[in-house]
């Protein structure tokens, strides 16, 4: 009964790695059920005018590029390849970021935990890069989580400690807070309330 128990358990939580990672991935490949993700919208940022390719780095001829871009698309591909997607897997990188949510139930569950950090590390960097935000660490809990801190794990399995809240800027004026965490938002108004009952800080940007 006891080892009934502990299989049904040990189901339920790579149940729940699996649901945390794809859902983790699935900004990348296909945003709010469209179609296209955050990973097609960097390709996009190739040039001025969008032209790029969807598993490659080639652009129309005479075409500026964006060097970072480029750079990004390349580490992209580098590590999804460590995660035994090869770039010529599929057609598309939306298409390859797919094929790893199809082999996610081969992987043990610290290798999802691996998967989702990886995912949502560059969920925020796509979006870091293309709605640039000013953002402050805060150093409070959240007042919703109640956490202060969060882990991610990076490619090497190590764990990267993150503030939660950041302050939000607009026109050089705080504008609120947002935690990093589970998404919880403020208005500036409650700003001071949220650091004075934790104590807590700004730090440096």
């Amino acid at each position: 009964m006891k080892e009934e128990t502990n299989a049904v358990m040990g189901e339920a939580v790579k149940a729940g790695a699996v649901s945390r990672a794809i859902e983790a991935l699935k900004p990348l490949h296909d945003m709010e059920g469209r179609g296209h993700g955050l990973i097609y919208q960097l390709e996009q940022a190739v040039t001025p005018s969008g032209e790029a390719s969807g598993g490659g780095t080639s652009a129309q001829s005479g075409a500026p590029l964006d060097v970072g871009v480029l750079d990004m698309l390349k580490d992209f591909d580098e590590e999804l390849e460590r995660f035994g997607i090869p770039k010529w897997s599929a057609s598309t990188r939306e298409g390859n970021v797919r094929a790893l949510v199809q082999v996610l139930t081969l992987c043990g569950i610290g290798g999802m935990g691996e998967v989702e950090g990886w995912a949502n590390g560059w969920v925020e960097k796509i979006q870091d890069f293309l709605n640039p935000e000013r953002l402050t660490p805060l150093d409070a809990a959240c007042p919703e989580c109640r956490y202060k801190v969060f882990i991610q794990l990076n490619l090497e399995g190590e764990e990267i400690k993150k503030h939660c809240l950041h302050v939000r800027w607009q026109d050089d004026k705080v504008a609120g807070c947002i935690c990093k965490y589970c998404g919880f938002e403020a208005p500036r108004e409650e700003l001071l309330s949220i650091i004075e009952w934790d104590g807590g800080m700004f730090l440096a940007a």
